[in-house]
């Protein structure tokens, strides 16, 4: 079987990215520059990189399915679903990672100085 490009629609960001099928939904995240929070590496150990997938996600399997919640629906982990049709991804808060930025240059209160 052939591999194929595959549409992948990403919210809240809106953000829509081709992938080919077989690709992890982790690829696709990178591919539209959106970090997630992957603390084992994306080796599938953890369960922290939890996304919401409908549409075309290949079944999870056994190793897969030990690390997802018993109510998981349409719960993945990103870095070990694999894609292979277009597919929506929503991104949870939890899983998300923030960008942190310091104020290097502003107004100087003098109430608390």
């Amino acid at each position: 079987m052939s591999k194929q490009s595959v549409r992948v629609f990403i919210k809240p960001d809106g953000k829509e990215v081709w992938v080919v099928s077989g690709s992890t939904v982790e690829e696709a995240l990178l591919a539209a520059s959106i970090p997630i929070s992957m603390p084992c590496g994306g080796h599938g150990r953890c369960g922290k990189c939890l996304v919401r997938v409908k549409g075309g996600v290949l079944p999870p399997d056994a190793d897969e399915r030990a690390l997802l919640p018993e109510d998981a629906g349409d719960l993945r982990l990103a870095c070990v679903a694999q894609l292979e049709g277009d597919a929506e991804i929503t991104i949870p808060d939890e899983t998300r990672i923030t960008i942190q930025k310091i104020a290097t240059r502003g107004k100087v209160s003098r109430k608390y100085a």
